[in-house]
């Protein structure tokens, strides 16, 4: 599965920010909001984002009730989308035991095991002046 990791720093392997999991995007964009975008923790408005490679993955789409439902073996609650972005160990457990290695939740992907993630290419993105597109120059 290719996906892509903005972040406001270059990183050439992936470490796990005291979550359960690694975040990721689906796409170029999300990632790239998450590294220099609206939804960057750093104002410089730059940022870089990187294409991996994580593997065969099954994802429990967080959005699909009837999934979460049998995963949880009740009707999904808010809690639930809450623990996506910051998952307990039990919470993965509870995925994993299910036959999961992930889940989904729109655009954003959290892997519980990135560890033989392969690094595929990676740039550096700013907004462009216009505020729709992103300039983005390949990075080493």
């Amino acid at each position: 599965m290719i996906v892509y990791r903005g972040t406001p720093y270059r990183e050439r392997r992936l470490r796990p920010a005291g979550y359960e999991c690694v975040f990721f995007a689906s796409t170029f964009d999300t990632a790239a909001d998450y590294a220099a975008g609206e939804k960057a923790v750093d104002e410089k408005g730059w940022g870089y984002v990187a294409k991996w490679d994580v593997g065969r993955q099954k994802l429990l789409d967080a959005d699909d009730q009837k999934a979460v439902a049998k995963v949880f073996g009740r009707p999904p609650l808010q809690e639930d989308q809450i623990l996506f972005f910051e998952p307990t160990m039990d919470w993965v457990e509870a995925v994993m035991a299910k036959g999961y290695t992930g889940t989904r939740l729109g655009d954003d992907l959290c892997v519980f095991d990135a560890s033989d993630a392969e690094l595929l290419s990676a740039w550096r993105v700013e907004l462009s002046e216009s505020g729709r597109s992103w300039q983005k120059r390949p990075v080493a």
